[in-house]
This record gives structure tokens, sequence and C-alpha cells, in this order.
């Protein structure tokens, strides 16, 4: 399966030259991964979650430019399912073509040791299923 992501490139999320504010790709990943989780049933809210989600790694590659009001489409799977960790990909998308090649090494912490804790198994089945 893939999860989508709808983008609507506003006036704030572009540079000085008219194209989107790298930064803003990395919170446009952010959204997905938040919205990806809502979706799947799992509040990972501070003090509501029982443990907590973090980054380990990040790759972008931009392939093509984003400008303002431009409507994306965020493709984003997973891959790499192991004991403590997991890959989300992601494929921002203008009309079919592929505009940035992303994805985040992710690792569940447990949140009073603030330490690596094995990925809960009931995450492990939802996330194989956008397993690509």
């Amino acid at each position: 399966m893939i999860f989508h992501y709808p983008i609507f490139v506003e006036f704030g999320d572009i540079d000085s030259y008219g194209i989107i504010h790298n930064p803003m790709i990395l919170e446009y990943m952010e959204r997905a991964r938040v919205k990806f989780f809502l979706d799947q049933g799992l509040d990972i809210r501070p003090g509501v979650a029982p443990v907590g989600l973090v980054v380990r790694d990040i790759n972008i590659r931009l392939k093509g430019q984003i400008t303002m009001f431009n409507q994306l489409d965020m493709e984003v799977t997973t891959s790499d399912i192991d004991e403590y960790s997991f890959v989300f990909n992601y494929k921002i998308k203008r009309d079919g073509k592929t505009m940035v090649s992303a994805s985040t090494q992710m690792a569940f912490i447990g949140l009073e040791s603030m330490g690596l804790i094995p990925i809960p198994e009931e995450q492990v089945e939802m996330l194989k299923k956008y397993e690509k």
C-alpha cells in the first residue's frame, strides 16, 4: 500500500528565488508522518503515547523545482523494518512526476529511559502493510 498526503505550496513555503524553501520539505515530511500515524490509530502526542518516535537519519534528493501554488502529492511507504528501526520513503510528486525523493530512518524510544526499544509488534504489522 501507499499512503498519500496532499500538499498545497503556499507563499510562506517559498524562498526569495520563488522556489520551495528547503526546510519546508522536512516540514512536509513531518506532517505526513504525523497524519500517517493518526490515520493508523496511533496517537503520538507527548504525554499520550507510551513511546516516542525519533528520526535517526534523513536523506533528501531534489529532482525538480517546486514553486508557489503547486498542488503536490506525497507518497509514503516503508522499508527496512527490523527490531529497532524502520525507514519511511517519501516521493513528492507534481502531475505524476517525482520532484523530491527522500527517506527518514525512524526508531521507537522508551519515554522513561529515552533509549531505543523494540518496535511494538502491533506497529510492525501496521508498517508492513506499507512496505515496498
